[in-house]
């Protein structure tokens, strides 16, 4: 009885054990890059348009420990991507830049992402973060811009 309770225990541990130093899926946070950008804001109440002109042809990709990847990915492979891991659950994201030689960010929700090749200009339609409504001026440019989006596990969808 002894060996049998032994062996139980012994099992149940090795499982326990394995479960809790298992390998999570990595979470990759995206990168996007434009030399300049406008936000605009919408009839709609806390809604502006961020339109990133010029927007590099590429969408940067990294992960954290413990898998510490990076890639890069075309804006159409990007959009792919949004629309199988974000268009239901919007990311979160933070625009950063340059206004008149100061550096300047705004947290948002991103959604509805359009990309015009021909342009090379992406917009999305973005929601302040609650609590940071009045960072965003009813019209702005900036510079030197980049968009860090919420992290996606890329491998947890087909």
């Amino acid at each position: 009885m002894k060996k049998l309770i032994f062996a139980l225990s012994f099992v149940c541990l090795s499982l326990f054990s394995l479960s809790a130093f298992a390998v999570s899926k990595p979470r990759d946070v995206f990168v996007q890059t434009s030399p300049q950008a406008t936000i605009t804001k919408l009839d709609t109440p806390h809604t502006y348009q961020l339109s990133l002109q010029n927007i590099q042809a590429y969408t940067t990709y990294f992960s954290d420990r413990p898998s510490r990847t990076s890639n890069m990915m075309t804006l159409e492979s990007f959009l792919a991507v949004w629309n199988k891991g974000f268009a239901k659950d919007a990311p979160n994201a933070s625009i950063s830049g340059i206004i008149n030689e100061k550096m300047v960010n705004f947290p948002a929700e991103l959604t509805q992402p359009v990309y015009d090749a021909a342009t090379k200009t992406l917009t999305y339609i973005i929601h302040p973060l609650a609590g940071t409504e009045d960072k965003i001026p009813s019209s702005l440019h900036i510079s030197n811009v980049s968009v860090f989006i919420d992290p996606l596990c890329l491998t947890c969808f087909g």
